[in-house]
Formats: C-alpha cells, structure tokens, sequence
C-alpha cells in the first residue's frame, strides 16, 4: 500500500480545499489511516462522515457550523444525522 501523502491531495484549484479522489480511492486512503491507528473495525468514509458529524454534535457545536465543516448547504442535513436521544 503506499503512504499517504496529504500534499498530493491538495486542490490545484483555488476553488477546492482538497483533491479527493473517488469513493474506492478514498476508502482505500481511509482504510490505511484506520490500520496506522491500530483500528482493526471495517469503517468507510460514509461511516467516518457521519462519526464526524456526530462527534460535533454531542460537542454541542451548533448546526450551522457542523453543516459547514460537512459541506452542506443547509442544515436540514444535520438535523436529520442527530442521534436518537439528542436535542
């Protein structure tokens, strides 16, 4: 597997933060971030999304922002990932 090099993935377009790669690919790169931490769960990056987004949510970081750093336009998205139980 090769080592992932965060550089290569930079946007050589002012318009995008990041050059992501597809699905495959980027579940790929994810799967070797999960084994250099000694993970040994099966995660994708659907799975890590929506982890992510819930991490945020029990911080109490309002939906505003969690629907920013996700990439949404809205936060109907964000309403809508709250886990059972949560306000």
């Amino acid at each position: 597997m090769k080592k992932f090099v965060p550089h290569l993935y930079l946007a050589k377009q002012p318009t995008k933060v990041f050059l992501l790669p597809d699905a495959d690919s980027s579940n790929k790169v994810l799967d070797g971030w999960i084994k250099a931490a000694g993970i040994e769960k099966h995660i994708t990056w659907s799975c890590a999304r929506l982890s992510f987004s819930v991490l945020l949510q029990d911080k109490n970081v309002d939906n505003a922002t969690v629907a920013y750093l996700m990439g949404h336009t809205t936060t109907d998205l964000v309403q809508a990932e709250k886990p059972n139980g949560s306000n």
